[in-house]
């Protein structure tokens, strides 16, 4: 009977019957469905296998369970209450009971207000620059230098490690998931994008492409409109608002009308491969885990030189520094490239995620609030898009810009809460946090005081090329890691200080 149930919200979800059938319907199976497990309790307490008391507290435990008030939307009832029908009625419970358990605990989750969190960088600002002024002048031995090669060492050690030792769950479960789309002025490379879904190894009933068009300009709306004609087999709607509102309210309103077990994120710009969803799915059969990101390329990586230069750091991060994060149990960030989240979950925080201020990196803070729910992230390699990056300096510089305000703000949120979640990411997150603060008067401290700077800038050298080896193997892009560590040099002596001082509350498109 359960699975007559879960057939009926199968089919709500993806508009196979209406809202007032699907009521009909639900109605007559839940009433077999009770009577079902009326008479396996009245059978157990004529056996004497239960007492009356625990006969009287199973009973009432599951009709509550089944309670159904009318005014509620079946939708909601859907996502919150009979997800699991395929479960036994003690099973469910047990499940459910935990699902309640995890959302009393997102519910103690604070999110600083924007004030707050603008005086925090300020104060911040001010501290590091008494430091660093200090720090230059400091005769004697050079700590930061010291923090940063046992940190990088521990980190390429640990990755490496973590390649070795990875295995990717086996294929078990093909849960409902709806994909999300976030997208502003996209017309150009859109249906391209939503096709490459259409194209996707997955159950074509299990999922469901959610457009979410912030207000565009252009012909976005059109493409999509367009794509929903050319392929009506695969279940893609159509979400739009006027005028642009921001990312975040975009994907808020957005996962509000979703309707799958778990909800996956793509950005308007990353092609995912056929596989990837299958694989990404197959971590949530451990309950623990609450996101998952896949490994993220650079489509465009042949275009120019500016492109070429950013695979080698997209490669260093996806290779070794991911890794080494699950190597610690969780990972910081869950890129909005390609990401997947517990319905469950997201519900719980998403309205305090949509509000917070600054509005940037939403999705390392959405990362963050899974696991102050008691969850963890992961990445999983095996799961693999690419994305379109930017194929001019000037575009890559304020990417880098963006990144940096948003990347400071996340990291000061963090270190309020992440020692009572995980210390060993706690001390990561502050080792190099305080590195990101200390390089630009590291840099000033290297040309101004030490005279061996041109020793130093040949190790530094012979390291960056170590990673590109490792990470591009024995070719000549593995070269690019230098430019790339010298651009990225250069970049952070003013891109953090600048990020700190000029933080508000705008919005981050």
């Amino acid at each position: 009977m359960s699975s007559h149930l879960a057939e009926l919200n199968r089919k709500l979800a993806f508009d196979e019957i209406t809202v007032e059938e699907y009521r009909l319907q639900r109605e007559e199976v839940l009433k077999e469905l009770g009577e079902d497990y009326g008479r396996k309790l009245n059978g157990m307490l004529i056996n004497d296998s239960i007492t009356v008391e625990e006969y009287l507290k199973e009973k009432k435990q599951f009709l509550a369970s089944i309670d159904v008030d009318s005014d509620e939307d079946p939708v909601q009832q859907l996502d919150t209450r009979f997800k699991d029908t395929y479960l036994s009625p003690e099973e469910y419970s047990e499940k459910r009971k935990r699902i309640h358990e995890a959302v009393k605990v997102s519910e103690r989750i604070s999110v600083p207000t924007g004030g707050l969190t603008i005086i925090g960088m300020r104060l911040m600002l001010l501290t590091i620059t008494i430091f660093g002024i200090y720090f230059i002048i400091l005769p004697g031995q050079n700590y930061y230098s010291r923090v940063a090669t046992v940190l990088y060492i521990v980190m390429i050690v640990g990755g490496l490690y973590q390649n070795a030792v990875y295995k990717p769950p086996p294929k078990r479960i093909t849960p409902t998931v709806s994909i999300m789309i976030p997208v502003y002025n996209g017309a150009n490379i859109i249906y391209d994008m939503l096709k490459n879904l259409v194209m996707l190894d997955y159950p074509k009933e299990k999922y469901e492409i959610v457009v979410a068009n912030d207000g565009s300009t252009d012909n976005t709306e059109a493409e999509i409109r367009q794509i929903i004609l050319d392929y009506p087999e695969t279940n893609i709607r159509l979400l739009s608002h006027f005028p642009n509102r921001g990312k975040r309210y975009t994907i808020n309103n957005a996962v509000k009308q979703t309707r799958g077990d778990i909800i996956a994120r793509a950005d308007a710009d990353t092609f995912v491969h056929r596989d990837a969803l299958m694989n990404l799915m197959q971590h949530f059969q451990d309950e623990e885990i609450g996101g998952v990101t896949g490994w993220t390329n650079v489509k465009n990586r042949d275009q120019n030189i500016v492109t070429k230069l950013q695979e080698v750091r997209y490669n260093i991060g996806f290779k070794l520094l991911y890794p080494f994060h699950n190597l610690l149990g969780s990972i910081f960030c869950l890129p909005g490239s390609f990401t997947a989240y517990r319905r469950t979950i997201v519900e719980n925080v998403i309205d305090e995620w949509s509000i917070t201020v600054p509005k940037y990196s939403e999705d390392r803070q959405m990362a963050h609030l899974i696991m102050e729910s008691g969850f963890k992230t992961q990445y999983a390699p095996e799961a693999v898009c690419e994305t379109i990056v930017p194929d001019t300096f000037r575009g890559y510089l304020k990417q880098q810009y963006r990144w940096g305000k948003a990347n400071t703000i996340q990291q000061l949120r963090a270190s309020t809460f992440m020692f009572s979640l995980n210390w060993k990411l706690w001390f990561v997150y502050l080792s190099t946090y305080f590195i990101s603060l200390a390089t630009p008067f590291a840099i000033i401290r290297l040309f101004v005081i030490d005279v061996h700077w041109f020793r130093w800038l040949l190790l530094a050298f012979g390291a960056a090329l170590f990673r590109g080896l490792i990470v591009q193997g024995l070719s000549f892009s593995a070269f690019y890691a230098i430019p790339m560590y010298v651009i990225h040099v250069l970049m952070d002596v003013w891109k953090v200080p600048l990020a700190m001082a000029t933080i508000g509350t705008e919005e981050n498109r």
